[in-house]
């Protein structure tokens, strides 16, 4: 048997071993260890703002409510005791005068009052005697009321010369006056009331009630002014008419009702506004 070189086969070893060592090189080189992914966390998106399409509005709380002065109910004397009436069906209750220029006549249930183009005043008292206190009502008429003429009652009259006088004027100006001869005090006056300024022709519903030191006056179921200082307390009633020359001016008086009188609250007290306090002003600066 033929025996193989000692020198090839120390060939074919190197050869292996080299193969071999190549191997695990390559082996090195091309295994990687593979990278260890973390987990990705996937970005959550922001929150959008959602779009409000009814928004919520704040309910107002309303304020606590305020004290409020309720109005005193207007006190009338409510009594049906009548003391005296006049229909005006006769004229011996009243003072007559039939003059060219002036006159004062009871006729159609009334007492008629004309000036005619005369300048000044005419009077015409009841020969009634009425209480001290009294609640009365009347109708009054005026015809072609202008200007400065003037028509109206007067009241607790001492002489023909001495009374309360209520004297409304044709412009809408309601006045109460104390007379004494010459000399006139006006008292008190309600001007530019829709009761009073109805027309030239306009009635009214006149209601006048006088008690101890107190009288209210009444037109047409309005207040339209009260006093609390009378100084005489008993007297007569009569009415009158003044104008002042320029035009004729005829009033009539009808449906008179006298009626007891019931005791007048006591006047209203005035209300004083407050003093404002005053506030220390701060200056600016350092």
């Amino acid at each position: 048997m033929r025996r193989k070189a000692p020198g090839l086969i120390c060939l074919s070893v190197l050869m292996f071993f080299f193969v071999v060592g190549c191997g695990f090189d390559y082996l090195s080189v091309a295994t990687t260890t593979p990278t260890e992914l973390l987990p990705t966390t996937t970005p959550s998106p922001e929150p959008s703002e959602t779009p409000v399409w009814f928004p919520a509005t704040a309910t107002r709380t309303p304020p606590p409510p305020r004290a409020t002065s309720t109005a005193t109910p207007e006190v009338r004397p409510v009594s049906n005791d009548v003391v005296w009436q006049d229909q005006f069906l006769f004229d011996d209750n009243w003072d007559i005068v039939s003059l060219s220029d002036r006159s004062a006549q009871v006729g159609g249930q009334a007492l008629t009052l004309a000036l005619k183009n005369y300048r000044g005043s005419l009077y015409s008292f009841t020969r009634a005697i009425l209480p001290n206190n009294y609640y009365l009502t009347l109708t009054i008429a005026p015809s072609l009321c202008r200007g400065q003429d003037q028509y109206g009652v007067v009241f607790r009259s001492q002489t023909p010369q001495e009374f309360y006088r209520l004297n409304f004027l044709c412009d809408g100006t309601l006045r109460l006056e104390l007379v004494r001869g010459d000399s006139v005090v006006r008292l008190a006056e309600t001007m530019n009331s829709p009761q009073l300024f109805a027309g030239p022709t306009a009635s009214i519903q006149l209601a006048l009630w006088v008690h101890d030191e107190g009288v209210k006056v009444y037109v047409n179921d309005v207040l339209q002014l009260e006093y609390y200082r009378l100084q005489w307390f008993t007297g007569g009633f009569g009415v009158f008419v003044r104008s002042t020359g320029e035009y004729s001016l005829t009033v009539s008086s009808s449906n008179l009702v006298v009626r007891e009188s019931a005791a007048m609250p006591p006047p209203p007290v005035p209300t004083q506004a407050p003093t404002p306090v005053p506030t220390r002003t701060r200056l600016s600066g350092p």
